[in-house]
């Protein structure tokens, strides 16, 4: 991979649910070493965009590129394939707990 393609791209990705817009236009890039975070309000679609990432869901829209190649999961197993892995964490004492969600890539 050449230090000028990113490792991960997605270029105006959208999820729809039915009538239901989970995403809408939503485009980011990450490259090599970097460490970045996804934020926002409750019902944002974050869990979507990361079960996107992830492959455990299916843009409805938009390009998915993996280091400079789109791609196009079937699976969660498929994105593992390539070293991309979700998984989810708790923390807190139970009064205030926090969600984390976490993406990891291979290195």
């Amino acid at each position: 991979m050449s230090a000028s393609v990113p490792l991960l791209e997605l270029q105006n990705i959208g999820k729809y649910f039915g009538n239901v817009k989970a995403l809408e236009n939503v485009s980011t890039t990450v490259n090599a070493g970097e460490v970045t975070c996804v934020l926002g309000d409750n019902g944002a679609g974050k869990s979507t965009f990361i079960k996107i990432i992830s492959g455990l869901h299916k843009p409805s829209t938009g390009k998915y590129l993996f280091e400079g190649h789109e791609v196009s999961f079937e699976s969660p197993r498929e994105a593992r394939s390539l070293g991309i892995a979700h998984c989810l964490s708790r923390l807190g004492n139970g009064a205030f707990d926090v969600g984390m969600e976490k993406l990891l890539f291979r290195f």
